[in-house]
């Protein structure tokens, strides 16, 4: 018994969210990461009660609501997208997993096990979802330069922030290091941070997205033929053309009379 191949869902509209709203909340980051900023390193020069002060506080505090708002909007239309992504998977192979869709999208949604699982994860969807006999041929322990360049800075970052808090001889060297300079360089790496993050996420989501486009577009005319009288595209299993009418088996009619 030959498995049901899923019908391809688009990721298009999806996928302009999904952009829309990590470019939103990383512009909303930033925001924040300079604001907060302007605080600590200006707060010897303005006074806490000086109206500067209090109006930079509540910018931060309705910065922070809003960008908390739009980053779970983001990682939940993110979660989905996964899922979609993953699921058209069994739109060019039927014998993919059907649970890999949820499993994996279960996998990217812990945070801490998605920067370990997002290399091999990712590195599968890419390769996958590849039109390239080169590339889906190869080893899953061997990521796509596209999947390793931008797996690898986003875990280089966001290990450094995680490692950092609780290793506090290194931080005391490190602010021996800077000293005088550490607001400057916390926020050049919170900057960073999110402008890395963003540009991987969002170049990933298009990249994919097109991928799969394409992959769905050359197998739905791979499983077409073209009628011989009219020249249309139609499906591989019809015996009657659609458009005009002509029987595309006249060997197999004529034994049946």
């Amino acid at each position: 018994m030959n498995p049901s191949r899923r019908e391809f869902v688009s990721l298009k509209r999806l996928s302009k969210f999904c952009v829309g709203s990590l470019l939103f909340l990383a512009v909303l980051s930033i925001m924040v990461i300079l604001v907060y900023q302007f605080i600590v390193i200006g707060k010897t020069r303005v006074e806490s009660d000086s109206p500067y002060h209090s109006t930079a506080v509540v910018i931060v505090v309705a910065t922070v609501f809003t960008a908390w708002i739009v980053g779970m909007s983001s990682y939940v239309a993110c979660l989905l997208w996964c899922f979609r992504a993953f699921g058209n998977l069994r739109t060019f192979n039927p014998r993919f997993p059907r649970l890999a869709a949820a499993l994996a999208t279960f996998v990217l949604a812990l945070p801490y096990v998605t920067l370990i699982a997002g290399f091999w994860l990712l590195s599968l969807l890419y390769r996958r979802s590849s039109m390239d006999e080169s590339v889906r041929s190869r080893t899953a322990w061997l990521p796509p330069g596209y999947v390793l360049v931008r797996c690898g800075l986003v875990n280089m970052i966001w290990w450094g922030i995680l490692i950092l808090p609780f290793n506090e001889e290194f931080s005391r060297s490190l602010l021996r290091v800077f000293r005088g300079w550490t607001d400057l360089v916390l926020l050049s790496y919170l900057l960073v941070l999110v402008v890395i993050s963003a540009w991987a996420a969002i170049s990933f989501i298009l990249k994919i997205g097109r991928m799969q486009q394409d992959l769905a577009q050359l197998q739905s005319i791979m499983s077409h033929r073209e009628c011989s009288k009219c020249g249309e595209l139609i499906p591989g299993e019809s015996t009657i053309c659609p458009v005009c009418g002509f029987n595309l088996n006249p060997e197999e009619s004529g034994g049946m009379v």
